[in-house]
């Protein structure tokens, strides 16, 4: 288990009360690790266009309890977990800490690809091949 204070909550453990994971408020004092994870939810829940969960666990070759788990914000992801959705989805689910700003009032709703391309690269990321 990591060890740092607060190591026992998941991320939706921060949201505020009556709030849903991805999209809802975090509470007042919620760490950064916990606005990245749903930051990360939100990109995820966006890249995934309405597949299923059982269609990109295995796009991804990871499990769907894993997915699920992840999405519902009931775990803080792995890393590799999070690489082989990357990959999987052809899209950036994490950038670093300037991807906070831009997923704060992010919808569900996918941009045009360029427009995706466009803010991708003025943050400074690279798409993984």
């Amino acid at each position: 288990m990591p060890r740092y204070r607060n190591a026992a909550l998941r991320p939706i453990d921060h949201l505020a009360e009556s709030e849903l994971w991805p999209n809802g408020r975090l509470r007042d004092g919620a760490p950064l690790e916990a606005v990245h994870a749903q930051a990360v939810g939100k990109r995820l829940h966006h890249a995934m266009q309405g597949r299923t969960n059982r269609d990109i666990a295995a796009l991804a070759d990871i499990t769907e309890t894993a997915l699920g788990s992840l999405m519902r914000g009931k775990t803080w992801g792995a890393l590799p977990i999070i690489i082989r959705l990357e990959q999987a989805l052809g899209a950036d689910l994490w950038c670093g800490k300037s991807h906070t700003e831009e997923t704060s009032s992010m919808t569900l709703t996918r941009p045009a690809s360029s427009e995706r391309a466009s803010t991708m690269r003025s943050r400074g990321c690279k798409r993984l091949a």
